[in-house]
C-alpha cells in the first residue's frame, strides 16, 4: 500500500521592493504572475517578513494577503484587484497579525489552497502606518501530495 507524503517545491520571493513605502491602506500587487500550469501543486505556505518597522503598530494590526487568480478563459488578464483597484472580500486568504513592536518579525500563513493556473498575490497594509523604505518581503512554498 503506498503511502501519501507532503512534496515541497521551490520557495521563492513574490513580493519585496514592490512594498518600500506602502501606505497604511495602501494595496500592493505581486508584479509576476506564479504559473501553477505544470507544477500543479495544491497548497502554498506564505511568509511575510519585515525587519523592522520603524514605527509601532496600531493593536490589531494585519497584513492582508489575497489571491488574484488569472481569467479562467487563460487570457492574460486578471480577475479585479491590483494597485488601485480592491480586491473582492472572497480573494482574501488570509492576514499575517502584525505584533504592536518595532521590531522585525516573521509570520507563516499555512496551506492557502492555489489553482492549477497563473495567480498574483496582493496584501493590503492595515498596520496604522506607512511599511519602512526596504526589507519587506512576502515569500511562498509550493506544496502537494505524493505517493510512495
Amino acid at each position: 500500500m503506498a503511502s501519501v507524503k507532503w512534496e515541497a517545491g521551490t520557495d521563492s520571493t513574490q513580493l519585496s521592493t514592490e512594498l518600500n513605502s506602502l501606505a497604511d491602506l495602501g494595496q500592493k500587487i505581486a508584479t509576476s504572475a506564479y504559473d501553477n500550469t505544470s507544477g500543479l501543486y495544491l497548497f502554498a505556505d506564505v511568509e511575510w517578513h519585515n525587519a523592522s518597522l520603524g514605527y509601532t503598530p496600531s493593536a490589531g494590526a494585519v497584513i492582508e494577503l489575497y489571491l488574484i487568480r488569472q481569467l479562467l478563459d487563460g487570457t492574460a488578464n486578471y480577475e479585479d484587484g491590483d494597485d488601485s483597484v480592491a480586491p473582492p472580500a472572497a480573494n482574501l486568504v488570509g492576514v499575517f497579525n502584525i505584533r504592536a513592536s518595532t521590531s522585525a518579525q516573521t509570520h507563516i500563513l499555512r496551506q492557502i489552497p492555489i489553482p492549477p493556473d497563473k495567480f498574483k498575490w496582493l496584501v493590503i497594509n492595515r498596520t496604522g502606518g506607512t511599511l519602512p523604505s526596504s526589507g519587506n518581503t512576502v515569500r511562498h512554498k509550493p506544496l502537494r501530495y505524493q505517493t510512495a
